[in-house]
C-alpha cells in the first residue's frame, strides 16, 4: 500500500525579530522560496503545504507550487508551539508521513529532503528523523555549569554531540497523534553540516546567509 508523503511549512505573519520574516529577502528571493522549492523539487513528497495565519503568504506558497492551509489567529501567536500548527493540520490533511520543515532554514535543498525521505523510509525501526549537526560545547543552565570545570571534557571524550538544527522533522501520522510532539518514539538524528543548518532569526542572520549562498553560487 502507497504511503502518503507531506511536507508542511508552518508560516505565520507575525514576526518580533523581522517583521514579516517569512517573506523576507534574502537573495533576491523571500525566505520561504527556499523550504517550499526543496521540497517540491526533492521528487519524494507528494504535496508540499505552507500553513499561515497570512494571506499573502498563503498565496505567494500558491504561487510556487505549495497548498496553503489558513491557520486560525490562535495558534499563531508567538507563545504558539509548532505542534500546535501541526496538530492542525493533521487535522485537517490526509496523510501517513509528515515531513515538517522550517522556513527558517533557508540553506535546505532538494537532495537533503530526498536523502532523509530515503532514509527514513528504509530504516523500518524509525519513528522519527530529526535534523542536526554535530555541536561540541560546555552547557550552562541559570548561571551555573553543566560541567565540571576542574575536569573539563576533551572534545575526544565529549564523542559526537549533536544539537536539533531545525531544519526538518519526519514522523508518522499515528506517531504525531499519539504523542502530540513533532518526533517520538525510537528517533533518531540525521546530520546535516552546520553551515547549512544556520537559521534566520535576525537581520545579522539574513546578511551571514546571503553571504554563503552568494559564495556557493560563485564556488568561492
Amino acid at each position: 500500500m502507497t504511503q502518503k508523503i507531506v511536507a508542511v511549512i508552518p508560516a505565520r505573519g507575525g514576526s518580533k525579530g523581522i517583521p514579516k520574516k517569512n517573506l523576507a529577502t534574502l537573495n533576491g528571493k523571500p525566505l520561504l522560496y527556499y523550504s517550499v522549492t526543496a521540497c517540491i523539487k526533492s521528487q519524494v513528497i507528494d504535496e508540499t503545504w505552507v500553513s499561515s495565519d497570512d494571506d499573502e503568504i498563503l498565496n505567494y506558497a500558491k504561487s510556487l507550487g505549495a497548498k496553503g492551509l489558513k491557520r486560525p489567529s490562535s495558534i499563531c501567536s508567538d507563545e504558539s508551539s509548532s505542534e500546535s500548527a501541526l496538530l492542525h493540520f493533521a487535522d485537517c490533511v490526509g496523510f501517513d508521513t509528515l515531513v515538517f520543515v522550517q522556513a527558517t532554514s533557508p540553506l535546505i535543498t532538494c537532495d537533503i529532503v530526498a536523502n532523509a525521505v530515503t532514509h527514513y523510509k528504509q530504516d523500518t525501526g524509525l519513528d522519527s528523523l530529526v535534523s542536526g549537526h554535530i555541536d561540541h560545547g560546555f552547557w550552562w543552565a541559570n548561571g551555573k555549569p553543566l560541567f565540571d570545570p576542574l575536569n573539563r571534557p576533551t572534545r575526544q571524550q565529549q564523542g559526537d554531540l549533536y544539537k536539533e538544527s531545525g531544519m526538518f522533522y519526519i514522523t508518522s501520522r499515528s506517531a504525531l497523534l499519539e504523542s502530540g510532539c513533532r518526533y517520538s518514539g525510537n528517533a533518531k538524528i540525521y546530520p546535516i553540516d552546520k553551515m547549512s543548518s544556520l537559521e534566520v532569526d535576525t537581520e545579522e542572520d539574513l546578511r551571514l546567509i546571503e553571504l554563503i549562498m552568494t559564495r556557493r553560487k560563485n564556488n568561492v
